[in-house]
C-alpha cells in the first residue's frame, strides 16, 4: 500500500464518524462564496482534526448559490489532498425558512461527534472553529460543578458546549446595537447573561429537535439557552468577525430583531409555566412539532 493509499484509507475511517461537522449556511450568497470556498479549505488542511465534515445547507436560495456549492462539493472529493481530510456535501432546502430552520436542517443532517456552523458571507472565519475546538479539551468554565471525583472534590469536566463573542465586530452600528437589544433582553428575561455572538460548537446529542421546535432565527438563541438552563457545561471564547465583502447580512434587521423578542417572551412564559415551548403561529404557520423541516438531498 502506497503513503497515498494508507491516506486515503485513514480518511475513510475519520470519516465513518466524523470528529467534527461543520454546517455553512447558505442564501443568496453568490458573491461571497468563493471567498467562502478559499476560507475553508486553507482552514481544512491546517486544522488537524481528525474527521472533517462539511455540511452547504441552501435554504432555497434563487441565485446560483447551490449551484456553486455542488461545483466546489465535486472539485474537493476529486483534490488529492482535501479528499484526505474533510468530506462535503451540499443539503437544498426546497422552502426559505432562515437561519433557525437551516440550522436545524444541517444538525439532523450532520453526523460528527461534534457540529458547528458559519455564515456563507465569510465573516466569520473556519480558523475560528479551532479557537472553538481547542476549548473542548480545557476545563469547562461552567456549571456542572456538583460533579464529584471518589475523594469528594469537584471532578474537572469538559465543555459540551462552546460559546463565541467577538473580539472586534466590524459589520457597523446598527447590526451591533441589534445584537446588543437582543442580549439585553435576554438578560432581562431570564437573568442569565448569554454570552454568545458567533458561531458555537456542541456536542451532536444535545441537539434534541423533539425540543427544539422552532425553525425561525430565534432557534439561534433557543438551543443554548436551553443548554445553560440544563447545566450543561460551558466554555465562552474570542473570535473575530470581518466586514462582509459584499451584500448585507440577512439577520441584521429590526424585524428580525422584533421576532426574537416575541419569541423569546414565549419561551419564557412556557418555561414558568414548565411546559414544552412551542412556537408561537405566525399565518398559517403550523405549531405542530412533528412537521419535519423541508429538504432534499444535493451532491454527496
Amino acid at each position: 500500500m502506497t503513503s497515498t493509499q494508507r491516506k486515503e484509507q485513514a480518511a475513510d475511517d475519520a470519516f465513518n464518524t466524523p470528529e467534527l461537522t461543520v454546517i455553512v449556511l447558505v442564501y443568496n450568497e453568490s458573491s461571497n462564496l468563493p471567498h467562502c470556498f478559499r476560507l475553508i479549505e486553507a482552514w481544512a488542511k491546517l486544522a488537524r482534526i481528525a474527521g472533517i465534515e462539511v455540511l452547504f445547507v441552501d435554504d432555497a436560495s434563487s441565485d446560483a448559490s447551490a449551484s456553486m456549492c455542488e461545483r466546489t462539493v465535486a472539485l474537493w472529493h476529486s483534490d488529492p489532498e482535501l479528499k484526505t481530510v474533510l468530506h462535503a456535501r451540499l443539503v437544498r432546502r426546497t422552502q426559505n425558512g432562515g437561519i433557525g430552520a437551516a440550522l436545524r436542517t444541517g444538525v439532523t443532517e450532520a453526523t460528527g461527534r461534534w457540529v458547528s456552523f458559519l455564515p456563507a458571507d465569510g465573516q466569520v472565519s473556519p480558523f475560528a472553529l479551532t479557537t472553538l475546538y481547542r476549548a473542548t479539551q480545557m476545563p469547562a468554565q461552567g456549571p456542572a460543578t456538583n460533579t464529584r471525583d471518589g475523594a469528594g472534590k469537584g471532578a474537572t469536566v469538559a465543555p459540551a458546549l462552546v460559546l463565541s463573542v467577538y473580539s472586534d465586530r466590524q459589520d457597523g452600528a446598527v447590526r451591533r446595537l441589534l445584537s446588543s437589544g437582543v442580549r439585553a433582553l435576554i438578560t432581562a428575561l431570564y437573568a442569565r447573561r448569554l454570552r454568545s455572538d458567533g458561531p458555537y460548537l456542541f456536542r451532536r446529542e444535545l441537539f434534541d429537535p423533539a425540543e427544539l421546535v422552532s425553525e425561525s432565527f430565534f432557534l439561534n438563541f433557543e438551543f443554548p439557552l436551553r443548554a445553560l438552563r440544563g447545566g450543561v457545561p460551558f466554555s465562552v471564547v474570542s473570535v473575530h468577525c470581518a466586514t462582509r465583502l459584499f451584500g448585507n447580512s440577512k439577520s441584521a434587521g429590526w424585524r428580525t430583531t422584533a421576532r426574537v423578542a416575541k419569541d423569546l417572551a414565549y419561551l419564557r412564559l412556557h418555561l414558568l409555566r414548565g411546559q414544552k415551548w412551542l412556537q408561537p403561529p405566525r399565518g398559517g404557520e403550523t405549531t405542530d412539532a412533528s412537521a419535519a423541516p423541508s429538504f432534499e438531498h444535493g451532491s454527496k
